[in-house]
């Protein structure tokens, strides 16, 4: 298991499930409040009724550990990219809208 992303109350990793590589997405011991979980499941929801290119589609839901999980597809998040790569002003605009687009 890898860590991608931390927060006060988010973990997402790298990891398996039924398999095959994932990332999932959790919500940590401390924030399991019944509104963080029921907002994770409407999360989970919403993800399940888009169809677009520019959407990660979720796998699943793990009830157990209130997590989202995701097909893990290798890629790195925009913060690294933009970290480990230079990337020139026109590039970044190219990105900005791709997302507006998403």
């Amino acid at each position: 298991m890898k860590t991608i992303y931390e927060s006060a109350s988010t973990l997402v990793v790298r990891d398996e499930w039924q398999g095959r590589a994932v990332v999932k997405k959790s919500l940590k011991p401390q924030a399991l409040t019944p509104s963080a979980i029921a907002r994770y499941q409407r999360e989970f929801d919403l993800n399940q009724s888009l169809t677009s290119p520019y959407v990660c589609q979720a796998v699943g839901y793990d009830d157990q550990q209130h997590c989202i999980i995701f097909e893990d597809d290798n890629g790195i998040s925009l913060r690294e990219y933009l970290v480990r790569e230079h990337v020139p002003f026109d590039q970044r605009m190219v990105i900005a809208r791709q997302i507006a687009l998403a």
